[in-house]
């Protein structure tokens, strides 16, 4: 008789498991009547907190619920909560917290709250093209002027130094560049890296666009760098010379002037106006310079 109680009182696993997948789809169903009552959520959390194979079908829950149109308020709330629990449960850089930052983002870009964690959760992981990507997607979510400019020098900063794609990190560095074209530093950096990459097109672009900002004595170094590139990297002595002319009338470097005219004219791809008018710049400073008779010798 006793054994019969035993038996009738013990439970049968399966029926156990499906009670409370019964239970889990019923709390799971009343959360998602009114997403922005966060008790309900709660209550949720606590009921499958201890199973993980719960947790993760909660964790799954939540980024369905992400991926549906969902009134602000609500995807905010869900977002959160969904972040949060994720870290609780499984880590804050666990693949699943991962996941669920990028359905937040994916959901909601101007979610800032998410994007820090996910930057770091990745970072931790040294997923560095990724971090990348998540930069990308931030910044095509369109951000004040001077956010943009925040995440375009984080960016290019981890593509240089980390993932050591100079693509990439040109990339970032341009556009930064055109928001800042004042900014020496990033000048400079972009200009390093175009130059050791041998992009002189894209190199002489931004050397133009720096000379909108400058004149007289302060530009005479790069006109000289620029009319340099035209000429020697990309075989353009007729641009060489045109990019001169602002130098002609100013003081500036007159040996580094004098090199390059004698040079234009040398060369026989420069048009016959182009080799004219680099001599009659060159033999008055040939003459200033006591070497007069160095224009015989050019002839």
């Amino acid at each position: 008789m006793a054994a019969k109680r035993a038996t009738a009182a013990r439970v049968d696993p399966r029926t156990e498991a499906s009670s409370a997948a019964a239970a889990f789809e019923e709390a799971a169903r009343a959360a998602l009547d009114d997403a922005t009552d966060e008790s309900r959520w709660e209550e949720l959390e606590q009921r499958v907190a201890a199973d993980e194979r719960q947790a993760r079908g909660l964790v799954d829950l939540y980024r369905a619920h992400l991926g549906r149109e969902l009134p602000a308020a609500a995807r905010d709330v869900v977002a959160r909560r969904a972040a949060r629990f994720a870290a609780d449960c499984f880590g804050e850089n666990a693949p699943e917290t991962i996941d669920v930052l990028r359905a937040a983002l994916a959901g909601a870009p101007p979610a800032d709250w998410a994007f820090r964690p996910l930057v770091v959760a990745l970072t931790m992981a040294e997923r560095w093209s990724e971090v990348l990507d998540a930069y990308d997607a931030r910044l095509a979510a369109g951000r004040a002027v001077e956010r943009r400019a925040e995440l375009l020098e984080e960016a290019a900063r981890i593509a240089k130094d980390f993932t050591r794609d100079h693509a990439r990190a040109i990339g970032y560095l341009d556009r930064l560049f055109r928001l800042r074209p004042t900014d020496a530093e990033v000048a400079a950096s972009l200009e390093r890296l175009l130059e050791r990459d041998g992009r002189w097109d894209e190199l002489v672009a931004v050397w133009r666009l720096r000379l909108e900002g400058l004149a007289g004595a302060e530009a005479g170094p790069l006109v000289l760098r620029l009319a340099g590139a035209l000429h020697d990297e990309l075989g353009q002595p007729d641009a060489a010379l045109e990019a001169l002319r602002p130098l002609l009338g100013e003081p500036c470097d007159e040996e580094g002037l004098r090199e390059r005219l004698e040079r234009i004219f040398a060369d026989a791809r420069a048009t016959a106006e182009i080799r004219l008018e680099a001599l009659d710049a060159l033999r008055p400073r040939l003459e200033a310079s006591g070497r007069a008779a160095r224009v015989p010798e050019l002839l």
